[in-house]
């Protein structure tokens, strides 16, 4: 499939069918139950075509909660662990049967708009252009767990007081079973920081490769200049460790020049984003 007629920025038409659907505070960590419905005012435009070939279209601004409150709140362990399903779930109310899919958008998604080859694992990046690839290598920053720590499933398993299972191993070694509740530990393993190999221009320069009507449809106001007016979630999930000071767990999110994860896992904080939708 081609874009045709169509280019990125131009405008689409298209009405969601009416729908709704409510984020539980067992998964979202927050105080309160978060009602989103489809938005028939929202406008499309078109962003290009994925990996697959098919059209893509985003939302031209984030969606939004049904009531004053505005952005989605992720909190504690359970934003890290169930972010990525929330958001899509959200975005899911979306997706009629013009539609192969409706969901939120990914750092990859990223990356490929941007032409940039990215491998998570060994933390190298390939940026392609005009025709030229360049390899580029970081070293991650890694923080060893001390006896005390304890891993993000923890605090959802003793804040509901069960353990979930479909998260057992995730970011840990092993498991370790107390007056029958799974919990998991954390001495002897490390957290390797899964924040952003590269950063995000903070300015469009036509060196880039892309188009700059691309780079404002994913950028424009994500950064401090602009108070992150437009700065939205990423269904991603990642570690952000700082060498032998701390680790933060969270989901990641566009703004201030990268997709660094937010501090979800821990108690002490809250974040508040908008969702970008995907639509293709």
């Amino acid at each position: 499939m081609n874009l045709g007629e169509l280019k990125p920025g131009d405008y689409v038409d298209y009405v969601p069918d009416d729908l709704s659907t409510s984020i539980i505070t067992k998964d979202s960590g927050y105080d309160y139950s978060q009602l989103y419905k489809t938005d028939n005012t929202l406008k499309w435009q078109v962003l290009g075509l994925n990996k697959d070939g098919n059209i893509m279209l985003i939302s031209s601004t984030n969606i939004f909660k049904d009531n004053s409150e505005k952005y989605l709140t992720l909190l504690g362990g359970e934003g890290y662990l169930f972010g990525e399903k929330i958001l899509n779930q959200i975005c899911s109310i979306y997706k009629n049967q013009y539609a192969v899919e409706a969901r939120s958008i990914t750092r990859e998604d990223i990356d490929h708009l941007l032409n940039v080859d990215v491998n998570y694992d060994n933390y190298t990046f390939k940026k392609k252009i005009g025709g030229r690839e360049t390899t580029y290598t970081i070293e991650p920053q890694v923080y060893k767990y001390k006896e005390v720590d304890y891993a993000p499933e923890n605090h959802v398993i003793e804040k509901h007081l069960f353990a979930y299972n479909d998260i057992q191993g995730k970011y840990v070694d092993d498991e370790l079973i107390v007056n029958g509740v799974l919990y998991y530990k954390m001495q002897d393993s490390s957290a390797v920081s899964t924040a952003s190999i590269y950063d995000y221009p903070e300015t469009y320069d036509e060196s880039m490769g892309i188009s700059k009507v691309i780079y404002e449809l994913l950028f424009d106001k994500t950064f401090s200049k602009d108070n992150f007016a437009n700065s939205d979630w990423l269904a991603n999930s990642g570690i952000n460790a700082h060498n032998n000071n701390y680790a933060t767990f969270g989901m990641t999110a566009v703004t201030n020049g990268n997709s660094s994860p937010r501090k979800c896992s821990t108690i002490l904080y809250k974040w508040n984003m908008g969702i970008r939708l995907l639509w293709s």
